[in-house]
């Protein structure tokens, strides 16, 4: 694939991507640890930063294929999912920083309802795709009974 047969839908989304997984966790790292700018460089920020917000962004990406599984033959699943779960990663730590900057002030607080908060999405998505699954076993039992 040469860099001119890139889409513009596909850039953007990958700008906004780009912008999501670094600066939710540049802003974190401002808002609670602001000396570290003094000490790193740029590079080493962005890698640090990227690393805060990617264990979540894993989490709902997984969470996210699971849920959206009935689209799986689409060419740009995979693409999808991830944009989907770094922006909405990156949507709910904005969030989370706002009401701690604003209200708690207490980064251990945040990051225990964060944790919860995705605790809880993960469980949802099992549900749904575990009544899913039942739904489908018997849809399929209810067609071979008329067959039959």
């Amino acid at each position: 694939m040469k860099i001119t047969d890139i889409k513009k839908r596909i850039f953007i989304v990958g700008l906004l991507d780009v912008f999501f997984l670094i600066l939710p966790g540049i802003l974190f790292l401002y808002i609670y640890q602001p000396e570290i700018f003094n000490s790193f460089d740029w590079i080493k920020l962005s890698l640090l930063s990227g690393a805060i917000t990617t264990p979540f962004i894993f989490l709902n990406c997984i969470i996210l294929m699971v849920v959206e599984s009935k689209n799986e033959k689409n060419k740009d699943f995979i693409f999808n999912c991830l944009s989907a779960s770094i922006i909405m990663t990156g949507l709910v730590m904005y969030l989370f920083i706002a009401i701690d900057y604003f209200i708690l002030n207490n980064i251990i607080y945040t990051v225990k309802i964060f944790l919860v908060l995705e605790i809880i999405i993960f469980f949802i998505s099992a549900c749904l795709d575990y009544f899913r699954s039942i739904k489908k076993k018997n849809s399929k039992s209810d067609k071979t009974e008329i067959k039959g």
